[in-house]
Formats: structure tokens, C-alpha cells, sequence
């Protein structure tokens, strides 16, 4: 008898420790993410490719160049987010499904010079 509550005191404290490190999952089922830090420069978004879970993706995007760029997703109608000013950050959030993605900056001549980058989302 003395061994069994040895035993489930042990279970109950190790269950408790192991809930601490774990974040709450909020309603919806996902869990919260880190947002994905992209610089955006004459002419290139870093790093590239963008990898990524599929599900809520949070990608914050910061201008270290010198003219206005902005970032938005090809394959995502209306998921783009635009006037980052030089030194400014923004933030665009989407949800993903696994596949690939092309992020680009949409300003006249940004993409054709080279501004685009693969965004590859795993399962």
C-alpha cells in the first residue's frame, strides 16, 4: 500500500511538470507559433527559401532597404501586406496548407528584378 502512493504521488507530480512546459492551445486547435522574421531588400526577401508548418503562419517582414517594398503571397488572393517603409516592419498573418508558395513584393519591377521567394510548407 505504502509503495502505491509513493507510486501515484510520483505519476501526479510528473504529469504536472510536464503540463508547465507546454503552451496553452487556444480554441481552434493551434497551438501559438513564433512569427517568421523575413528582411526585405533591393532586391530580395532573407531568408530564402521560407520554410514553414502548414496551418496559422505569422510572418514579420522588415524593410532594411532603401525604397518601399512590400510582401504578399502569389498563390493567396488579398495576403499581402504593403508600404513597408525603409527601417519599418509589418506583419502578415495567413494560414497554409502544405504545397509550395511564392512570397514576392508586387511595386513596379520588384519581382522581375529577382524580389520573390519560394515559401516551402511542410505538413
Amino acid at each position: 500500500m505504502r509503495y502505491s502512493l509513493v507510486a501515484v504521488m510520483l505519476v501526479a507530480a510528473g504529469l504536472g511538470t510536464a503540463a508547465c512546459g507546454r503552451r496553452p492551445v487556444p480554441p481552434g486547435g493551434d497551438a501559438p507559433r513564433p512569427a517568421i522574421d523575413v528582411v526585405a531588400r533591393e532586391w530580395t526577401f532573407e531568408p530564402a527559401p521560407l520554410n514553414v508548418r502548414a496551418g496559422p503562419v505569422t510572418f514579420r517582414v522588415r524593410n532594411e532597404g532603401m525604397v518601399d517594398h512590400n510582401f504578399g503571397i502569389a498563390q493567396h488572393p488579398g495576403a499581402e501586406v504593403g508600404g513597408i517603409k525603409p527601417g519599418e516592419s509589418k506583419t502578415l498573418s495567413v494560414r497554409l496548407d502544405a504545397g509550395t508558395y511564392t512570397a514576392y513584393c508586387s511595386l513596379p519591377g520588384h519581382r522581375e528584378a529577382g524580389m520573390a521567394a519560394e515559401i516551402r510548407v511542410a505538413p
